[in-house]
Formats: structure tokens, C-alpha cells, sequence
């Protein structure tokens, strides 16, 4: 009986673990777009919170929309919003809304799956009005936040005191604690919304904003502080080597807590991504030319450009400011932290470059590289994905502490295992996964035969598919005209 157990555990741990990718939907089509001669005005947009998901796009076209099996159209300045449910299976409707002046500049899916949608025009239903052109371009108008159910019905929309949309230097929303928060920057303050599940204002807060800054990063803590980062405004030819960003600290009654700096000459510090732990500590990523110093702490590029991690405690202390790269050029690509604090990061690599010491090479260049690093700052693993026209748009862990790495190739990639990936137009996507400890698992190719395809985002659902919203491009020469399709493809990965 024991050499039988004997031989069970020794099958389980020889036995390899892999995912295994399945694409459970090639093509789904969404969307249409025609345009004239011109780019649209935004992106198509992908949101989903439990097992709700919407799709939504706002441009300036004739757009069409996949009802199945036929394509309906819609007049200009219309748009859908796709309600789905149990993971995509089912579509639960689509219905037309107009926005005949202004555009959506904000979206999210609070935790009951509901949408909100922040427009700078009122949103309308149906069809444009006969013999009614809304052309003139938006200068006064309030902000207005809608509220919309799965079955895509309105369930209240209300506007904001704020009569000129141009004023409005930075404006978020997030679902916290139960309430809606919405920020607007006015000039040198920020305000902060809560709004109750009905819409109705619960309070307004007012944080006083350093002279000549723009928020470009905000956070609410489960005690409801709250952390912003903020960018110099600088008047036009002024060079100044005065810093450029700030991380500040608010209590619960508004005022400052702690303020800290990051520092460089002017265009030469990227703010790219801004992550808050569990602990409240803050994490800033992104590129940096020459230097990049934070409180007292300064490190020098090793080439023309270089990465950056920067962590500063709860406290307002930094814990560290940490350089990536080689002797070229080097890209931040994305970042994301898992549930015990670590820092999951990628980026590219032009040269031999390091990561805290972990030296990566590769035959073939740019190539892209997947790290993670613990919560005490000490390198977990640094890994090369592959080389060679790699562009990555997101990076994630799943319910199995699984790394999944997104993005986006041209012609041909070529990964560390000797995988060979061939684009079927211009631009494809590939689906990479890890395990927690950096053991490469699987590569999954997807795309179309269009010449030019964009990835828009990544939505993890609750039975561990992934699910890929990408739009692709094609133009019509005839017409002199830009069409714009979007596609939504979905995996499923399994150990």
C-alpha cells in the first residue's frame, strides 16, 4: 500500500503543468464604423464586473451594429449599448442611444453590475429628431452621470453644477464603500461626489490642489482617504528643473497629510501607471530620461531611456526608486499587483538589460520580459517572453495566481521556447500564460486578416476565460472612407 502511494505522489509531481489555450469564439462582431476621411473621435469600449458585461461605442460615423444574422444601422452621433450575461453567453439586448452634442468621457460597472456613464451632453433615446442638426461644437453644457440596468433601461441620470465642460481638468468615477465617487479638477481644486445608489448626493468634499498642477491619478482608501498625483502644468518654452509631479496624502476631513515628490527635467519623467496595495503603499511606474529622483533618492538611466518603479509607503515615505533597462531604449508596458502585494510588471527591452540585478538577453530584438517582484522589494523572477515587433497591453493574475500576459504583434513573433507566431494581417494578438513562480505554460495567436488591428482590453470573468475586445481597421479606397469593426474574441485556459 505505501509503494502505491509512493508511486501516485511521484506521478504528481513529475506529472508537467500547463494550460492549455481553447478559442471558444473566433469572431464576434460587434460594431461597424464608417468615417469619412478622418479617425474616430474615440474608442469602443469594453466593461464587466461579476458575470455583467457592456459594450459600447461613441464616434462620429454611420455605425452599424450585429443584431444576428443582420447588420442594423444607425444615423450619426448614435450609439449601442450591448448588455451580456453568464460570461457572454447570452446577449441580453442592445439598444440606441443619442448623444447629439457631446461624448462619453467616463464609464465604469459598479459591483452590481450596473453601468455609469459620464457624458458632457444629455444622454437621449432613439432616433435623431427630423430636420434637427446638432454640428456646432460643445462649449457650455453641464456633466451628467447616467445610471443604466443590464436590460439597458435608464434608471436615473443626473447632472452636475459644472456648466463648461472645458474647465474640467480631470474627472474619474469609482464604486466605493457602497457609493458612487465622482471627481472633477476646477482650476486649484478637486472635488469628490458621493452619490448614493439613487443617484441623490450623499456629500461634496473639496481638496485643495498645488498652484499650476493637473491631477492625473486618484485613489479612495476603505477608511475613505484619499491619494492623488499630480503634474506640473508648464507655461509654453519655460525649462525648469523643479519637480514635476507630486503624491499627496488627504485625511478623511480633506486636509494634507504628507506630500512627495518626483523630480526631473521637463519631458523626461512618464507617469504611466499609478497601483495602491492592500497596506497603502503606492507604486509609480513608467520611463524616465537621464534621472528620476523621489524624496532624496536619485538613479541615473543606463541608456537612452529607461523604467522606473517607485514605492512609497502608507506614511509618505519612499521605499524605494528602482531603474530598468539596458544601454537603449527601454518601454514600460503594464503592471498590475496580486493579492498578497506583490508587483507583477513587463516591459521591453532594446539591449542585455536588467532587472534588480537579473540580467535578460535575447536573440532577437526588442524583446519583452515578464518580472515579478515581493512587497520587501526582493526580485521574485525576471523572465524574456519573446522578441522581435512585441507590443503587450496588459498583464494580469487570475483566481490561480496564473500571469497572463496580453498583447500585440506585427508579421511574426518568436518566444523563448523556440514558438514561432505568424500574424494573419498587419497586426495580431497573442494570449501568454505563467504560473506564480514565472514557469512559461502556453501562447495562444489570435487576430484577423485586416492590415491594421488595435487592442482595446482585457476582462477576466468568473470561470477563468479571458475575454479580448479588439478593433481592426481597414480602408475603402472607393469611398475614400475609414472602417472601423470591432471584434470581441474569447479563451478559454484550464490547468
Amino acid at each position: 500500500m505505501k509503494f502505491i502511494i509512493y508511486i501516485f505522489l511521484v506521478c504528481i509531481v513529475v506529472s508537467p503543468v500547463y494550460s492549455q489555450l481553447t478559442q471558444l469564439e473566433s469572431i464576434f462582431p460587434l460594431y461597424k464604423v464608417t468615417v469619412p476621411t478622418k479617425e474616430p473621435q474615440a474608442l469602443p469600449q469594453i466593461l464587466a464586473c461579476k458575470d455583467q458585461m457592456y459594450s459600447f461605442v461613441n464616434l462620429t460615423g454611420t455605425l452599424e451594429y450585429y443584431q444576428g444574422p443582420l447588420w442594423k444601422k444607425l444615423p450619426k452621433n448614435q450609439f449601442i449599448v450591448h448588455s451580456y450575461q453568464s460570461n457572454l453567453d447570452k446577449r441580453i439586448l442592445s439598444k440606441p442611444f443619442g448623444l447629439f452634442r457631446g461624448e462619453v468621457v467616463n464609464s465604469i460597472v459598479d459591483s452590481n453590475g450596473l453601468l455609469l456613464l459620464t457624458t458632457t451632453a444629455q444622454l437621449h433615446h432613439s432616433t435623431l429628431p427630423k430636420k434637427k442638426k446638432f454640428e456646432k461644437a460643445l462649449n457650455s453644457d453641464s456633466i451628467y452621470l447616467t445610471c443604466i440596468d443590464p436590460s439597458t433601461s435608464v434608471r436615473w441620470s443626473r447632472a452636475f453644477g459644472i456648466t463648461n465642460s472645458s474647465y474640467i481638468q480631470y474627472h474619474s468615477v469609482e464604486h466605493k464603500n457602497g457609493f458612487h465617487k465622482v471627481f472633477f479638477q476646477v482650476k486649484d481644486t478637486l472635488y469628490l461626489y458621493s452619490l448614493l445608489p439613487s443617484g441623490l448626493t450623499e456629500s461634496v468634499k473639496r481638496y485643495a490642489i498645488p498652484q499650476h498642477h493637473k491631477v492625473s491619478f486618484s485613489h479612495i482608501s476603505s477608511n475613505e482617504e484619499l491619494i492623488v498625483v499630480t503634474t506640473r502644468i508648464w507655461p509654453q518654452y519655460e525649462i525648469s528643473l523643479e519637480e514635476q509631479h507630486f503624491v499627496l496624502s488627504y485625511s478623511i476631513i480633506q486636509t494634507l497629510k504628507w506630500k512627495e515628490y518626483v523630480s526631473g527635467t521637463r519631458f523626461e519623467v512618464f507617469i504611466k501607471s499609478f497601483l495602491v496595495d492592500t497596506k497603502g503603499s503606492v507604486y509609480l511606474l513608467g520611463n524616465f530620461l537621464n534621472e528620476i529622483t523621489s524624496a532624496f533618492t536619485t538613479v541615473k538611466s543606463k541608456g537612452q531611456q529607461d523604467i522606473f518603479v517607485i514605492k512609497i509607503s502608507k506614511q509618505g515615505s519612499t521605499l524605494g526608486v528602482f531603474g530598468i533597462g539596458g544601454k537603449e531604449g527601454d518601454n514600460f508596458g503594464a503592471a498590475t499587483l496580486t493579492k498578497t502585494n506583490d508587483l507583477i510588471l513587463s516591459g521591453q527591452m532594446y539591449s542585455t538589460g536588467t532587472v534588480l540585478n537579473e540580467v535578460l538577453d535575447f536573440n532577437q530584438k526588442p524583446f519583452t520580459f515578464v518580472s515579478k517582484i515581493s512587497n520587501d522589494n526582493r526580485l521574485i523572477f525576471a523572465k524574456v517572453f519573446g522578441g522581435y515587433s512585441v507590443v503587450h497591453n496588459k498583464i494580469t493574475e487570475d483566481h490561480h495566481k496564473r500571469i497572463l500576459l496580453v498583447g500585440m504583434f506585427k508579421d511574426t513573433l518568436t518566444t523563448r521556447n523556440g514558438d514561432v507566431l505568424i500574424s494573419k494581417g498587419g497586426n495580431d494578438f497573442y494570449l501568454a500564460t505563467y504560473d506564480e513562480y514565472g514557469n512559461f505554460e502556453a501562447v495562444q495567436p489570435f487576430g484577423s486578416e485586416a492590415d491594421e488591428s488595435y487592442l482595446l482590453n482585457v476582462i477576466l470573468i468568473p470561470n477563468n476565460s479571458v475575454s479580448v475586445l479588439a478593433y481592426t481597421t481597414g480602408i475603402l479606397n472607393a469611398k475614400k472612407e475609414r472602417e472601423y469593426s470591432q471584434v470581441l474574441w474569447r479563451f478559454k485556459y484550464q490547468r
